[in-house]
């Protein structure tokens, strides 16, 4: 019987060898592209949109700032939000924002009591009280950077990340001290509309339009002036925030801290177990012999609504 003898051919095995090999090294560059490339390119595009975020809150208490100066009752103005970040395509998706208008958040509350002696010996009392709320807010929990919110309330803009709050823009509230005796100049801002949070990547508008200003005004002679206590009670997540604000602000003025003003933060959460926690910060400011206050109404809307 003869045999047949095969010809060995490697042509195949050749093609596949090279088509592996040409897999791999795709594989690896885009491992390389996926684990250091797409990470530092993702935190870079997030912290931008951050910078624009900041931007766009400024643009915002700006605008309000200028309504409640002019007493734009009849004007209204709109704010661009940038919800979420740029992605990459094919590497990465965009970063979703998260923009809350939450009118019944964030309580501010003052309460001014001033003592005058009268001709007779006596004593004269003055009750002032003003109670506002409202916060608009941006929640971007990103992925490379830092998740951060930013929010506009009471007059104020804060940013709030995981290890605490600070004042990015401070509230409208302006202290003197001349000799001990205070004079305190404050506009607070409540914010109206209905409750909603809105989330994606794209732009959203927000519309706001300055209702009306209340303006109250109380005023002790030295000869008179007995004694005053200035409280604020503020209901918030940026609860250390306004504490830092409070110091800064009265180290600026020149107060000391028991004789001039005091500052405290409730125990425990008012909101239980929720996160962010939630608590009372109480700002006391002694003689003030001059509160010049006004509380301005703002609505506000986004554009989907």
């Amino acid at each position: 019987m003869r045999t047949v003898k095969r010809k060995e051919n490697d042509e195949g095995v050749s093609a596949v060898i090279g088509t592996v090999m040409a897999l791999m090294v795709f594989m690896f560059l885009f491992g390389m592209i996926q684990n250091q490339y797409v990470p530092i390119a993702m935190k870079d595009r997030e912290a931008n949109h951050m910078v624009v975020v900041e931007s766009q809150f400024s643009q915002l208490k700006y605008g309000i700032d200028s309504l409640i100066l002019n007493n734009g009752v009849n004007y209204s103005m709109y704010t661009p939000m940038t919800l979420g970040s740029e992605g990459m395509p094919v590497f990465a998706s965009q970063t979703p924002g998260y923009l809350g208008l939450m009118p019944n958040h964030e309580y501010f509350n003052v309460t001014y009591t001033l003592n005058k002696t009268t001709d007779s010996g006596g004593i004269e009392t003055t009750h002032i009280y003003s109670n506002t709320s409202g916060m608009l807010r941006l929640y971007v929990p990103n992925r490379y950077y830092v998740p951060q919110m930013y929010a506009y309330t009471s007059g104020a803009i804060i940013l709030y990340q995981q290890n605490g709050a600070v004042m990015k823009a401070d509230p409208n509230i302006r202290i003197l001290n001349e000799s001990g005796d205070l004079s305190v100049f404050m506009n607070t801002v409540r914010i109206v509309g209905t409750e909603i949070i809105k989330g994606g990547t794209d732009t959203e508008g927000v519309h706001s339009s300055l209702l009306y200003t209340y303006k109250a005004q109380s005023t002790a002679n030295t000869t008179d002036f007995h004694d005053s206590t200035l409280k604020i009670q503020i209901d918030t997540i940026f609860w250390d925030a306004w504490i830092d604000w409070i110091k800064s602000t009265a180290a600026s003025a020149g107060l000391r801290y028991g004789s001039d003003y005091t500052y405290s933060r409730s125990p425990d959460p008012i909101n239980g177990n929720a996160y962010p926690s939630e608590y009372t910060v109480t700002i006391v400011l002694k003689n003030v012999k001059i509160l010049n206050l006004s509380r301005s109404l703002v609505d506000m809307r986004l554009e989907s609504q």
